[in-house]
Order: structure tokens, then sequence, then C-alpha cells
């Protein structure tokens, strides 16, 4: 994922030509903090699927007693949907201040990102096939490419294109569902019970066989699963892309580095957040409510809803943090070190699919046999907390995240050294 470990930076006068890393005065801090809080979002939201407890119909499978049903919920409130967001936003930001180090440089920066996206492709690839069907990675190197395309525009003209492309998200997704939704409101439709009883029956059977089956043996079945969720990441296309645009609008403007200069732009990103609390509100209620009554067409119309709006929600918490982050002191002491996740966050979101496949597959320790949501919550937090001390150690000895070094010599396909 670009966003999870491009170098970002306010831009100095670079003293080589040759692709050195970024100093700690060329970083911006909260940037890198920013990917560490992702990351655990991130986490929180994949562990549902490590788990095997995600259903067929989004959210988690039915919930046995009232505390795992307020603690799904307020993973799905909170968390569900709104951290890709935030790396899709940081994605564009690490695009577009790599390009202007680069072109800084002297270096052709078209080129080399296009080399550098074409890597990426490649781990995400890998990724998905041999350890879990949930990459992003390959998805972001694909849009990333054509994000290349818009990086000359103007900040006002990607503004008009991140519009446009919200507006195609309306009209091709929200509104055919919304409608859906209204059509069968209120009905009992045997139809769509029988969908999804197909559904709940492949998913159990998914489930069954990621526990019992060796990794040779569940391979084929991943790289299937792979299949079905680049499919359907295309519905995602047009809002991921809108999130790219904007965070090269942002990097053009210098929101990351001069916040305050930007006021009128936190105060609107802030309003996203109670608009997309309450799609997530109400797209978490008609889906626990669905499973009871059968009235599907309340939840397309809350899901039409959710699809929409619910990248505001992080759009809310990045202009939170931004906020809290220029004016307490505290605040940033206290964040600070989640900045070493961030910096080596390539390697962190691989490490968590090697780590979590391991606990809970057949093939591993097999916990996924009596997973709960407050088990997943909590292994979330520490794995997480390990990985920030770890990153921490590390990056005392080296300037990159082992991932984030491999991508780079890749990238420039030549040695680079690793060592501080």
């Amino acid at each position: 994922m670009e966003s999870l470990s491009t170098q970002s930076g306010n831009l100095g006068t670079p003293s080589a030509m040759s692709p050195a890393p970024a100093t700690q005065h060329e970083r911006v801090l909260v940037l890198d903090v920013l990917r560490g809080i992702a990351l655990l979002g991130i986490l929180m939201v994949n562990m549902g699927d490590f788990q095997l407890l995600r259903s067929p119909i989004g959210g988690y499978i039915e919930a046995p007693n009232r505390v795992e049903y307020w603690l799904a919920s307020l993973v799905q409130i909170l968390f569900d949907g709104k951290f890709y967001p935030i790396f899709s936003l940081l994605f564009g930001v690490g695009l577009a201040l790599q390009i202007a180090r680069l072109e800084a440089r002297g270096r052709p920066a078209t080129g080399i990102m296009v080399r550098r996206l074409l890597v990426l492709l490649v781990m995400g690839a890998l990724h998905a096939i041999f350890i879990w069907r949930g990459d992003i990675l390959f998805v972001y190197a694909l849009i990333g490419l054509l994000a290349l395309l818009f990086q000359r525009c103007q900040p006002r003209t990607l503004l008009w294109w991140s519009g446009g492309l919200w507006l195609s998200l309306f009209l091709c997704c929200t509104v055919p569902c919304a409608g859906y939704g209204l059509l069968v409101s209120g009905t009992q439709s045997a139809e769509m019970e029988n969908i999804l009883a197909e559904m709940e029956q492949e998913t159990l059977k998914d489930r069954e066989a990621y526990l019992t089956e060796s990794y040779l043996e569940v391979l084929p079945k991943r790289v299937r699963d792979w299949g079905y969720v680049l499919a359907s990441l295309l519905i995602a296309f047009p809002e991921i892309l809108m999130l790219f645009l904007l965070g090269i609008y942002f990097s053009k403007i210098g929101l990351f580095t001069e916040p305050w200069a930007h006021a009128r732009v936190l105060r609107w990103m802030l309003v996203g957040l109670p608009i997309g609390l309450l799609a997530s509100f109400m797209y978490n209620s008609s889906l626990w409510a669905s499973t009871l009554n059968g009235n599907w067409g309340a939840l397309f119309i809350a899901l039409a809803v959710y699809v929409s709006l619910t990248w505001l929600q992080a759009m809310g918490y990045v202009a939170l943090l931004l906020m809290v982050w220029e004016r307490w002191a505290w605040f940033r002491a206290l964040l600070t070190p989640l900045a070493y996740a961030g910096r080596m966050a390539l390697t962190n979101y691989l490490m968590q699919s090697v780590v979590c496949t391991m606990i809970f597959y057949g093939y591993g320790l097999e916990l996924a046999k009596n997973a709960t949501v407050a088990q997943g919550i909590a292994l979330t937090f520490g794995i997480y907390l390990a990985q920030v001390i770890l990153s921490a150690l590390w990056l005392r000895g080296f300037q990159y995240g082992p991932m984030e070094w491999l991508w780079r010599v890749l990238t420039y396909g030549r040695w680079i050294p690793i060592r501080s």
C-alpha cells in the first residue's frame, strides 16, 4: 500500500541525486502518526475476517450474547469502512510528496513512480495468493497508476474530479441500491432469503475449509476468494480514486504541514464526522435488524446511505486529529510513539496477515474454532502494541522497515544501505 510506506515530508534542498531516505527534518511527523493509527483501525476491521466471523452480508455473524453484540456494533460503527479511506487519503498524500521530492532532486519522477507501483502490484498479488485473501495493496497499486495522470492538476481541478467521482459512486451504486430497498421495503422477499441462505452456506463451507485444510489444500480457495474480493472492490473504485485525489489536493495546499492555515478546510472535514457516524449507526442497526425480521429493504436503503457517506467519518477523524495535534502538546507526546509503526506500515500490514492467519487458521493454532469479538479486540490491541514496540526497536538501527527497504531496492534496481 503506497500510503502504508511512502516517504512523507517537507521538501528541503537535497544534497544528492540518489534516492536517499527522507531525513527527520523532511518527514512530517503527523503523517507517520496517522499511518500508525490507521494500522490499528485496519487490523481491528480485518480481525473479523481473520477470525472467520464475517457475515456474507457485512458485519459479523450473529452475536451469541448482548456483550458480543455491543462490541461488534462498536467495531462496525467506529472502525469498519473508516480506516481504508484514511489509508487511501494518505496514499494520495504520499504519492504527491514522493513525486515532488524526486523532481526536486532532478529525478524522472513518473518513471520511478510507475516502477514503484508495479513492484507494489506484485507484492499485493503475492500477499493475496500466499498469505491472505483480503489484500488491498494490489488494488491500490492499480488505481495509483491511474492517479499518476492527475499529478499535474491544479488543486481546484482535483476537487472537481473528486466531486465527479463521488457523483459517479452515488449514481451507479447508491441510487440503484436505495431504489431496490424502497421497492422491497416492508415486504418479505423469498428470493432474497434464498440468496442469503446460499451465501451463508458458502460462508460456512469456507470457514470449515480454512479451519481444517492444510496450507497447500487451502491455496486454491484463497486464490478464488481473492477474485471475489477484487470484484467487490470494483464497486469501491470511484471512492478510492476520489480519496487518492483528495490526498494529492491536501498535499498541494499543505494541509498536513500547516493545518491551521487551512482552518476552513478542517472545519468542513469535521462536519463529516457526525454525518458519517449517523450513516454508520443506521447501517449497523439495519444490518442486525434484517437478520431478525427479514426486512431487507431497510437494509439496502441504509447500505446506500452508508456507501455514500461513511468516508466522511474518516475525514472527520483526520480533521479532529490535526486540530488537537496542533493545540495540545501532551496529545502530540502521547501519540508520537505511534509514528514508529507508521514509518514501517507496509511491513506491519503484511506481518498482521502472517501472524493472524497463523493464529486462527487450521494450519496454525486454529483459534478461529472458538473465536469471539471480544477476543479479536483484545488480540488487536496486543498485536498492535507489539508492533509499535518492535518498530521502535528496529528503527534504532535501520533506516527502513524490511519490506520498505525491499520495495525501494526493487524500485531502483540497485543495492541501497538499510542501516542508519
